[in-house]
C-alpha cells in the first residue's frame, strides 16, 4: 500500500503547545507527531494502523525520500544545543496521551476506545484522535489503540448536559451528550464514520536549529526575526 505524501499545512511547530508524543496545533486542534526520528517502516505502519490519518512533523530529508528510507548518507546531524528547547516546554490541558482512568469515587471520568469505520466497511481503531469537552479547553488525545480517559470533574456543576467531541481527520466528527445523572465512571466506545470526500492529512516541517535559536530569541525580546 503506497501512503501518499501529505500536504503542508503552514503552521509554525515552534508556536504549538507540547504533548507526550508530539504537540497540539492551535489551529485544528489535532495532535501532530513527531515523525523526525522515526524509520519509514514505523511512519509506514503508523499511518497505515489510521487509514493515514495522522498529521505529523518530518525532516526535509524525509520529505525529500518519501516512501523510503532516508540514505544514511543524507542523514539530518544537527547540533545539539541546550539553549534551543529553553521556553518550549509550557503545559498543556492537552498535555499527554491518555491510556490511564483514575478511579477515584470523587471524579466523573469517561474512558473507552475509539474505533472508526471504513468506506469499505472495515472496523479499526483510531489512535491520537482528539477528544474534549465542548465549550472548553479540557481534552486529551487517545492514545495509539484508540484508548480515551477524559476527567471532567472540573465542569459538572457548571455545564448542563456535558458533550464530548471526538474528532480526527479523514473521520466524521461524533458528538456524545451526557445525560443529567452522571456516574463516576461512564464507558463509551464511540465509533466514527469515514468522510465520504476523502482522507487528507498535513505535514509541518522540522525547523532547522537556526529557526529554532531565532524563535527563542524572540520568544525572549518579544521582537520579530
Amino acid at each position: 500500500m503506497k501512503i501518499p505524501k501529505p500536504k503542508y499545512c503552514g503552521q509554525n511547530w515552534l508556536d504549538m503547545t507540547p504533548t507526550e508524543n508530539g504537540k497540539l496545533c492551535e489551529e485544528c486542534k489535532k495532535n501532530i507527531i513527531d515523525f523526525s526520528q522515526k524509520s519509514w517502516a514505523e511512519i509506514e505502519k503508523t499511518q497505515i494502523d489510521n487509514n493515514n490519518s495522522i498529521c505529523g512533523m518530518y525532516s526535509k530529508k524525509q520529505l525529500q525520500y518519501w516512501g523510503q528510507e532516508v540514505p544514511t548518507f543524507a542523514a539530518n546531524k544537527s547540533i545539539t544545543t541546550a539553549a534551543i528547547v529553553v521556553g518550549l516546554t509550557t503545559g498543556s490541558v492537552f498535555g499527554q496521551v491518555a491510556n490511564k482512568a483514575d478511579t477515584l469515587n470523587t471524579k466523573t471520568i469517561i474512558a473507552g476506545t475509539i474505533t472508526g469505520i471504513s468506506k469499505n466497511g472495515n472496523i479499526d481503531t483510531l489512535g491520537y484522535t482528539t477528544v474534549y469537552l465542548k465549550g472548553t479547553k479540557t481534552g486529551v488525545f487517545a492514545d495509539e489503540l484508540g484508548r480515551y480517559s477524559l476527567d471532567i470533574s472540573d465542569h459538572i456543576d457548571t455545564i448542563q448536559n456535558p458533550t464530548i467531541v471526538y474528532s480526527t481527520i479523514g473521520y466524521i466528527s461524533l458528538e456524545y451528550t451526557l445525560g443529567k445523572e452522571l456516574a463516576h465512571n461512564i464507558h463509551f466506545d464511540p465509533q466514527l464514520s469515514q468522510d465520504i470526500v476523502g482522507t487528507t492529512y498535513f505535514y509541518v516541517e522540522k525547523p532547522t536549529i537556526w529557526k529554532r535559536i531565532a524563535w527563542t530569541f524572540k520568544k525572549w525580546f518579544g521582537r520579530e526575526k
